[in-house]
């Protein structure tokens, strides 16, 4: 794991590594003694939810807007375009139904049909409570750092977790092209492990030619 870790630059911080997965452990029991709650709460729950576990980037969380959600017995799709240098880039993520408190399909459903969400599907579903306006990246940001103060997240490591450090270093580099979702996991680390035994051989081939 330290390996790993080191080779993927996840080591500026030498406790985030470690807190960041604590951080999703402690937002688990925290929705799961709480509940999604209604309202304000349960837009910031639900956001988060979004953001945890497929490590969904705040750009990507604004721009979600109604009609790109599609939701079935099994499956939840939400199609985000994030404008990145002058040219749209879609990213798909994909969550599965769970039998849960902590289900992201039900907590997404419950926050479309809630009074205060959007129900004009060409705009976007988060609401700045103390505007009266739509959420943009930034807005965002600030109502999870909200939830991650109830919660009892430190400031330092109320960052990103290991699997989005990871994920955002994979994609800058080209490796992927749609947001992972959690039964797809074993897949990136397969990825990963590629990757390095890659990076192993391209040393040893270096070593032998100096």
């Amino acid at each position: 794991m330290q390996a790993i870790i080191k080779q993927l630059n996840l080591d500026k911080k030498q406790k985030s590594k470690y807190q960041s997965v604590g951080n999703l452990s402690q937002l688990t029991r925290f929705i799961l003694r709480e509940g999604l709650g209604e309202g304000r709460v349960l837009m910031q729950r639900t956001m988060r939810l979004i953001v945890a576990f497929p490590a969904t980037i705040m750009v990507e969380l604004a721009a979600i807007v109604r009609k790109n959600i599609e939701i079935d017995q099994q499956l939840l799709r939400i199609k985000t375009i994030v404008k990145k240098h002058k040219k749209p880039k879609e990213f798909v993520i994909t969550f599965m139904r769970r039998q849960s408190i902590c289900c992201t399909v039900a907590a997404i459903e419950k926050w479309l049909n809630a009074m205060e969400c959007t129900k004009v599907i060409n705009e976007a579903i988060w609401l700045d409570y103390d505007k009266r306006r739509i959420f943009g990246g930034i807005g965002c940001n600030n109502e999870l750092r909200k939830l991650l103060d109830d919660i009892g997240v430190d400031q330092e490591f109320a960052g990103s977790s290991v699997r989005h450090a990871m994920m955002t270093k994979m994609r800058k580099e080209g490796v992927m092209q749609e947001e992972k979702p959690q039964a797809q996991v074993p897949r990136l680390a397969r990825q990963v492990a590629i990757r390095l035994i890659n990076l192993k051989r391209n040393k040893k081939c270096a070593m032998k030619t100096q």
